[in-house]
């Protein structure tokens, strides 16, 4: 395991790590309510392969609390542009994103064509979990201080409904720890108006826990660096 990094970003301090060497340069973006933690098993996966990076997204894991912040998904993408570039990551990047992540990878693809070469989008968030009604009302929730009930909602949709017995402890420890990331995140996904893309579908809860599920992403990303 490599020894965490720090990038900064105005106020927000940034925790990554970098895996690996040689290119392709991976950047590994997890989804609300994990850290970096959760993408060892593919970072391990893909060191003998490339360069790769995997960051805490601001609230979580090693990155900055979100305190008082009126939080745009622009400052997050924004925020992974200045892990790459801490890391001195000269050319363009590969991203993989899951979940929230999915959808940082897919703006950076598209906004930031001369930092990333592509992109391999994981669990995009469906249209249920789009719906600007339901992340409002999850993140006031969270706002009122009813964080527990709105942890609950968001892993019901994300993880699916039997998360509570399926899903490892660490990682259910994980998503409290985050809790509070939950109103900022969420409001910033609302007033972002997406709608749910095509991606590849694994399980929310142990994302890369199946040998066979990383060999998928795998074989997703050497098809971009083989096409790119």
């Amino acid at each position: 395991m490599a020894r965490t990094t720090f990038a900064q970003h105005g106020l927000v301090r940034l925790g990554y790590e970098v895996q690996g060497e040689g290119v392709p340069t991976v950047l590994v973006l997890h989804g609300l309510l994990a850290s970096r933690a959760s993408l060892y098993p593919l970072m391990d996966a893909l060191e003998d392969k490339a360069t790769v990076i995997a960051m805490d997204l601001r609230g979580h894991g090693g990155s900055s609390a979100i305190h008082g912040v009126d939080l745009h998904l622009d400052d997050l993408i924004a925020d992974s542009l200045a892990v790459l570039d801490a890391a001195e990551v000269a050319g363009k990047a590969i991203v993989i994103g899951i979940e929230l992540g999915a959808v940082i990878a897919e703006r950076l693809l598209e906004h930031h064509p001369d930092r990333v070469a592509g992109a391999v989008l994981v669990n995009y968030p469906t249209a249920e979990m789009l719906d600007s009604s339901t992340l409002s009302d999850i993140a006031m929730r969270a706002y009122r201080e009813q964080v527990e009930q709105a942890l609950y909602m968001w892993l019901d949709l994300s993880w699916g409904a039997d998360w509570q017995t399926t899903a490892a402890r660490n990682r259910i420890a994980a998503a409290r720890r985050s809790a509070q990331a939950i109103h900022p995140m969420l409001t910033a996904l609302a007033a972002a108006n997406l709608s749910s893309i095509d991606s590849l579908e694994i399980a929310g809860g142990d994302p890369f826990g199946s040998d066979d599920v990383i060999g998928i992403v795998v074989e997703k990303l050497e098809a971009l660096t083989t096409t790119g």
